[in-house]
């Protein structure tokens, strides 16, 4: 008997995956650019985390993308935490959709 040939997924939708790595850096810049009595208080992850109830080590994962799954609860309450830093994060600052072959 011959080995069977591995099996081949094709993709036909797209994959939505977690972009708030990019946001924070992205903000750290602008903030570093301001004159120091103008910047805003970045939180950390660990704030971040402690402040939406997961450990600091799951978020970093979740940014990395070692973690592919994101709870919508979660996100929502990534989303509030930085708006009560003063950043108005949207949807688009935490996840991000790239088209698949279709």
């Amino acid at each position: 008997m011959s080995p069977r040939p591995a099996k081949t997924i094709e993709r036909k939708g797209g994959t939505m995956h977690v972009v708030f790595r990019e946001y924070l850096t992205q903000i750290e810049k602008a903030e570093r650019a301001k004159p120091p009595g103008e910047r805003r208080y970045i939180p950390t992850l660990g704030e971040i985390a402690t402040s939406i109830g997961i450990n600091q080590v799951t978020l970093s994962k979740l940014m990395s993308g070692k973690i592919r799954a994101l709870n919508l609860d979660t996100g929502g309450k990534i989303m509030q935490t930085m708006r009560q830093y003063g950043f108005e994060m949207t949807e688009r600052d935490l996840v991000a959709y790239t088209p698949g072959d279709e």
